[in-house]
């Protein structure tokens, strides 16, 4: 019988150790299923960024997606060009909306390309072009052209005042100023 009760302890020490190395699948409900956290978020990897863009015009996709009735999926912009024909099956396509792609879409969070010239943005991947289109941290090229300079705006400015003073002319806006 105390053997029983070292093997039960043994089991207890197991389980909780389990739980520091981060094992921990969550609760088993009856049917021997996990339950996971309703609103927790995971760590993923995308192999192959392109399945995220549309197969016809090769563009991101955007929502609404639609797809055929054998689940071919089109952007927004595509399926007028397309007279509502899949290009895979010729099945309709145009009416039925891919909610399960929206949804991952929506749920991807992604930071901005400019992150290294100071840009610390977080969007969803649906608002990433249109973030980065206006991203005031979009890097600029110094206009001297032998100088190799790239940064965002902010950097430019300084880099220029400081790295070509012969040829920088102060103005102020609504001033007449004479170029030579």
């Amino acid at each position: 019988m105390g053997e029983d009760h070292e093997d039960e302890d043994e089991d207890e020490d197991e389980s909780e150790e389990g739980d520091e190395d981060g094992d921990d699948c969550g609760e088993e409900d009856d049917e021997g299923e996990y339950e996971e956290e309703e609103n927790e978020s995971m760590t993923m990897t995308l192999t192959d960024p392109q399945a995220l863009y549309c197969l016809i015009c090769y563009n991101p996709l955007t929502a609404p997606i639609f797809q055929c009735g054998n689940g071919h999926i089109a952007c927004p912009s595509c399926i007028p060009k397309l007279k509502n024909k899949c290009p895979f099956c010729r099945s309709p396509i145009g009416s039925s909306r891919c909610w399960a792609i929206e949804r991952v879409l929506e749920s991807i969070k992604l930071t901005c390309r400019n992150t290294n010239y100071g840009c610390k943005a977080t969007m969803s991947y649906s608002n990433k072009c249109i973030h980065e289109k206006a991203c005031i941290y979009t890097p600029c090229a110094c206009p001297i052209p032998a100088c190799q300079f790239v940064g965002c705006h902010g950097q430019l400015n300084k880099h220029f005042s400081e790295s070509h003073k012969i040829s920088a002319i102060k103005f102020q806006f609504n001033k007449t100023q004479t170029l030579l």
